[in-house]
């Protein structure tokens, strides 16, 4: 398997990545109704997830 590298995502980049995880996570939660689905987390949630803006991802 080949290797993965995880980038920090930068502040102006945080729109992109709620609409991304929208868009591929909605089939899940529209089949399931998973009330803690990415799907459904605002983006002012993720703006107050500190790694994406800080770079310290938990690994």
């Amino acid at each position: 398997m080949g290797k993965i590298d995880l980038i920090p995502v930068k502040e102006n980049e945080l729109e992109l990545l709620h609409k991304m995880q929208v868009e591929s996570f909605m089939p899940l939660y529209e089949k399931y109704h998973d009330e803690c689905s990415p799907a459904i987390e605002t983006l002012e949630r993720i703006k107050k997830e500190q790694p994406y803006l800080t770079g310290n991802i938990i690994s």
